[in-house]
Protein backbone atom coordinates (compact mmCIF):
# COMPACT_ATOMS: atom_id res chain seq x y z
CA UNK A 1 0.00 0.00 0.00
CA UNK A 2 2.82 2.29 1.17
CA UNK A 3 4.54 1.85 -2.63
CA UNK A 4 0.71 2.58 -4.06
CA UNK A 5 0.63 5.54 -2.15
CA UNK A 6 3.73 7.09 -3.21
CA UNK A 7 3.44 6.34 -6.67
CA UNK A 8 0.12 7.92 -6.26
CA UNK A 9 1.47 11.04 -4.78
CA UNK A 10 4.23 10.83 -7.62
CA UNK A 11 1.81 10.82 -10.59
CA UNK A 12 -0.49 13.52 -8.94
CA UNK A 13 2.97 16.17 -8.40
CA UNK A 14 4.25 15.36 -12.31
CA UNK A 15 0.24 16.17 -13.68
CA UNK A 16 0.69 19.51 -10.99
CA UNK A 17 4.43 20.39 -12.96
CA UNK A 18 2.70 19.81 -15.96
CA UNK A 19 0.10 22.13 -15.36
CA UNK A 20 2.08 24.88 -14.17
CA UNK A 21 4.64 24.78 -17.57
CA UNK A 22 1.64 24.52 -19.80
CA UNK A 23 -0.06 27.94 -18.08
CA UNK A 24 3.36 29.42 -18.25
CA UNK A 25 3.23 28.53 -21.89
CA UNK A 26 0.08 30.20 -21.71
CA UNK A 27 1.29 33.11 -20.25
CA UNK A 28 4.63 33.37 -22.70
CA UNK A 29 1.95 33.55 -25.86
CA UNK A 30 0.12 35.82 -24.55
CA UNK A 31 3.17 38.12 -24.10
CA UNK A 32 4.09 37.26 -27.27
CA UNK A 33 0.59 38.51 -29.07
CA UNK A 34 0.68 41.38 -26.90
CA UNK A 35 3.89 42.61 -28.91
CA UNK A 36 2.87 41.56 -32.05
CA UNK A 37 -0.62 44.12 -31.36
CA UNK A 38 2.04 46.59 -30.40
CA UNK A 39 4.10 46.35 -33.19
CA UNK A 40 0.83 46.17 -35.33
CA UNK A 41 -0.67 49.37 -34.34
CA UNK A 42 2.57 51.06 -34.60
CA UNK A 43 3.17 50.31 -37.81
CA UNK A 44 -0.82 51.29 -38.41
CA UNK A 45 0.10 54.73 -36.62
CA UNK A 46 3.40 55.11 -39.05
CA UNK A 47 0.84 54.48 -42.04
CA UNK A 48 -1.27 57.12 -41.01
CA UNK A 49 1.34 59.81 -40.86
CA UNK A 50 2.48 59.34 -44.10
CA UNK A 51 -1.18 59.48 -45.51
CA UNK A 52 -1.46 62.86 -43.56
CA UNK A 53 1.36 64.02 -45.73
CA UNK A 54 -0.45 63.79 -48.89
CA UNK A 55 -2.25 66.34 -50.84
CA UNK A 56 -6.31 67.33 -49.83
CA UNK A 57 -7.65 65.22 -52.59
CA UNK A 58 -5.55 62.14 -52.14
CA UNK A 59 -6.19 62.18 -48.54
CA UNK A 60 -9.90 62.54 -48.77
CA UNK A 61 -9.57 59.17 -51.19
CA UNK A 62 -7.64 57.61 -49.08
CA UNK A 63 -10.03 58.18 -46.00
CA UNK A 64 -12.59 56.57 -47.75
CA UNK A 65 -10.78 53.78 -48.51
CA UNK A 66 -9.83 53.35 -44.88
CA UNK A 67 -13.61 53.69 -43.71
CA UNK A 68 -14.32 50.94 -45.96
CA UNK A 69 -11.61 48.64 -44.76
CA UNK A 70 -12.62 49.61 -41.08
CA UNK A 71 -15.87 48.41 -41.44
CA UNK A 72 -14.62 44.74 -42.25
CA UNK A 73 -11.86 44.60 -39.48
CA UNK A 74 -12.02 44.47 -36.05
CA UNK A 75 -12.67 47.27 -33.76
CA UNK A 76 -10.42 46.59 -30.91
CA UNK A 77 -8.67 42.83 -32.14
CA UNK A 78 -9.44 40.38 -28.80
CA UNK A 79 -7.00 37.65 -27.91
CA UNK A 80 -8.69 34.51 -27.52
CA UNK A 81 -6.97 31.73 -26.15
CA UNK A 82 -8.48 28.03 -26.62
CA UNK A 83 -7.33 24.64 -25.88
CA UNK A 84 -4.16 23.20 -25.07
CA UNK A 85 -2.62 27.05 -25.42
CA UNK A 86 -3.32 27.66 -28.62
CA UNK A 87 -4.61 31.09 -29.20
CA UNK A 88 -5.84 33.97 -31.81
CA UNK A 89 -6.23 37.49 -32.95
CA UNK A 90 -9.06 38.21 -35.22
CA UNK A 91 -7.79 41.14 -37.55
CA UNK A 92 -11.08 40.62 -40.14
CA UNK A 93 -14.38 39.33 -38.98
CA UNK A 94 -15.87 36.98 -41.51
CA UNK A 95 -19.47 37.55 -42.91
CA UNK A 96 -19.88 34.49 -44.35
CA UNK A 97 -20.68 30.54 -43.33
CA UNK A 98 -19.12 29.40 -39.84
CA UNK A 99 -16.63 26.93 -39.73
CA UNK A 100 -18.07 24.17 -37.20
CA UNK A 101 -16.19 20.68 -36.60
CA UNK A 102 -16.85 18.41 -39.56
CA UNK A 103 -17.26 21.11 -42.00
CA UNK A 104 -14.64 21.08 -45.07
CA UNK A 105 -12.91 24.18 -45.36
CA UNK A 106 -10.62 25.78 -47.69
CA UNK A 107 -7.50 28.03 -45.55
CA UNK A 108 -5.32 30.54 -47.16
CA UNK A 109 -2.09 30.43 -45.13
CA UNK A 110 1.39 31.89 -44.28
CA UNK A 111 3.65 29.83 -40.84
CA UNK A 112 6.52 31.13 -39.67
CA UNK A 113 8.13 29.89 -36.41
CA UNK A 114 7.00 31.98 -33.17
CA UNK A 115 10.73 32.48 -32.03
CA UNK A 116 12.49 34.11 -34.54
CA UNK A 117 9.66 34.70 -37.46
CA UNK A 118 11.16 32.66 -40.11
CA UNK A 119 8.79 31.45 -42.82
CA UNK A 120 8.27 27.82 -43.09
CA UNK A 121 5.37 27.98 -45.65
CA UNK A 122 2.81 29.70 -46.99
CA UNK A 123 -0.55 28.81 -49.35
CA UNK A 124 -3.71 27.32 -49.53
CA UNK A 125 -5.17 24.19 -48.19
CA UNK A 126 -8.53 22.29 -47.52
CA UNK A 127 -9.13 20.15 -44.97
CA UNK A 128 -12.25 18.53 -42.74
CA UNK A 129 -12.51 20.65 -39.94
CA UNK A 130 -12.16 18.47 -36.63
CA UNK A 131 -11.00 15.35 -38.15
CA UNK A 132 -6.73 15.72 -37.38
CA UNK A 133 -6.05 16.29 -40.99
CA UNK A 134 -3.74 18.95 -39.89
CA UNK A 135 -2.26 20.07 -36.74
CA UNK A 136 -4.40 19.70 -33.41
CA UNK A 137 -3.87 23.70 -33.30
CA UNK A 138 -5.54 24.37 -36.61
CA UNK A 139 -8.81 22.01 -35.64
CA UNK A 140 -8.70 24.40 -32.22
CA UNK A 141 -7.78 27.99 -33.93
CA UNK A 142 -10.03 27.55 -37.39
CA UNK A 143 -13.04 26.30 -35.42
CA UNK A 144 -15.49 28.94 -35.19
CA UNK A 145 -14.09 31.78 -37.79
CA UNK A 146 -16.83 33.04 -40.88
CA UNK A 147 -15.71 32.94 -44.34
CA UNK A 148 -14.19 35.78 -45.20
CA UNK A 149 -12.20 36.06 -41.79
CA UNK A 150 -8.83 37.21 -40.80
CA UNK A 151 -6.47 35.75 -37.92
CA UNK A 152 -3.10 35.08 -36.53
CA UNK A 153 -2.92 32.12 -34.56
CA UNK A 154 -0.31 31.33 -32.11
CA UNK A 155 0.15 27.23 -31.81
CA UNK A 156 2.32 25.61 -28.85
CA UNK A 157 4.46 22.80 -29.55
CA UNK A 158 1.90 20.66 -27.91
CA UNK A 159 -0.95 21.60 -30.74
CA UNK A 160 2.14 21.74 -33.46
CA UNK A 161 4.64 18.83 -34.26
CA UNK A 162 5.11 18.71 -30.55
CA UNK A 163 8.54 17.08 -29.37
CA UNK A 164 9.69 15.98 -33.34
CA UNK A 165 8.86 18.67 -34.83
CA UNK A 166 8.78 18.73 -38.98
CA UNK A 167 12.58 19.05 -39.98
CA UNK A 168 14.12 20.98 -41.62
CA UNK A 169 11.98 23.62 -41.27
CA UNK A 170 10.19 23.19 -37.81
CA UNK A 171 12.56 22.45 -34.88
CA UNK A 172 11.75 20.40 -31.98
CA UNK A 173 9.41 21.76 -29.48
CA UNK A 174 8.56 24.68 -32.12
CA UNK A 175 5.87 27.44 -31.38
CA UNK A 176 4.28 28.30 -34.53
CA UNK A 177 2.18 31.34 -35.73
CA UNK A 178 -0.10 30.93 -38.61
CA UNK A 179 -1.70 34.50 -40.68
CA UNK A 180 -4.93 32.69 -41.76
CA UNK A 181 -7.90 33.76 -44.03
CA UNK A 182 -10.88 31.57 -44.36
CA UNK A 183 -12.19 31.55 -48.18
CA UNK A 184 -14.56 28.70 -47.81
CA UNK A 185 -16.46 26.72 -45.95
CA UNK A 186 -18.82 23.66 -47.46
Amino acid sequence: KAAEQKKAEAKKKAAEKQKAAEQQKVEELKKQLDQQAKLQQKAEQKKAAEKQKKPAEEKKKAEEKKKAEQKKKVAEPQKQVFKLGVSGVDHVLGKGKEAKSGSKVVVKYSGRLTKNNKRFDAGRIDFRLGRSEVIAGWDIGIRGMKVGGKRTLVIPAVAGYGRAGAPPDIPPNASLTFDVELLNVK
